[in-house]
């Protein structure tokens, strides 16, 4: 698996946002506190941040954020604090991933053009990546980028649903065993997602982590490798990190067993096939299958 990083992406990429694009039907209206500790909160002003967009659509929306008065973070990486994300396109980075984590609003462009036209920041629903508007008027993306966009729908109802209180990845205790310019935004994302992270592999370690990513062919001689066995015996799920990016991204929730790592295999109660048939299941059903043949032939 590919790092989660932010990158900077062709301008070719980006979804513009004519106005035109995504009618409503009525007039927009700004969002109604149903509680008074919403009412408190609506005082914060919304903070956002950009990406997938191109260098003077970043200007122009920054511009229009700062008028409207909100707050722009200006970060190369996904900032915890923030509340909202503009994106031109859905993408499989560090930061869309993060938000996605921590059950963000992640907004199509639309969104601050419906904002100018009132002079007001609106209610989200309409112009959230995965919202039926949006697709509909969006034939073009990639079947990816579609699960993007209903993957971070998903994930923003299901932890806004928990009052923000945790994350997707809350209760996770990771472990992570691999190169350190790699770990690092594996490091983020999980975080982002509530996740603990400890800040280095260690035997002593094993009894309270519940989940080890590792890429041991990226390790460097001399580098802490893991004992995968003896991790997997203190209840360790020991694991690649593609895991990681999957589990967001999918619904249902793929099965852990594709992603052990190899070393964990021999330490799994009973290996299973894609299938989910253990090996002794597989040949009592060859030789069913056998004796049908033969019964067939006679």
């Amino acid at each position: 698996m590919t790092p989660p990083v932010e990158e900077p992406e062709p301008d070719h990429l980006t979804t513009k946002a004519p106005s035109i694009a995504f009618p409503l039907t009525n007039s927009p209206v700004p969002p109604e506190p149903k509680t008074k500790e919403e009412s408190e909160a609506k005082k914060e002003p919304p903070r956002f941040q950009l990406s997938s967009l191109n260098p003077q659509e970043r200007i122009d929306y920054s511009a229009l954020i700062d008028e409207l008065g909100g707050v722009v973070l200006d970060k190369q990486c996904f900032d915890p604090s923030c509340s909202h994300i503009i994106v031109g396109t859905p993408l499989r980075n560090e930061k869309y991933l993060a938000a996605m984590a921590a059950g963000k609003w992640i907004l199509h462009c639309s969104y601050l053009e419906a904002c100018r036209s009132v002079g007001h920041f609106i209610q989200e629903d309409e112009y959230e990546w995965g919202s039926s508007s949006i697709l509909n008027a969006l034939l073009s993306i990639s079947s990816q980028q579609k699960r993007l966009a209903l993957a971070a729908m998903r994930w923003r109802r299901n932890l806004q649903d928990r009052n923000n209180q945790e994350g997707s990845f809350s209760g996770w205790t990771v472990m992570l065993n691999m190169d350190r310019t790699r770990e690092s935004g594996f490091r983020r994302l999980l975080q982002s997602g509530g996740a603990k992270v400890l800040p280095s592999p260690s035997p002593s370690l094993y009894k309270g982590t519940t989940h080890l990513f590792a890429e041991f062919s990226r390790l460097k001689p001399g580098d802490f490798r893991v004992d995968v066995p003896e991790a997997m015996s203190q209840g360790v799920k020991c694991l690649k990190p593609e895991f990681i990016a999957d589990y967001l991204m999918q619904e249902p929730t793929p099965p852990i067993e594709m992603y052990y790592l190899p070393e964990a295999a021999q330490c799994l109660p009973a290996a299973t096939d894609a299938s989910g048939a253990t090996p002794s299941r597989k040949r009592k059903a060859s030789g069913d299958s056998s004796k049908l043949k033969k019964t067939r032939l006679k």
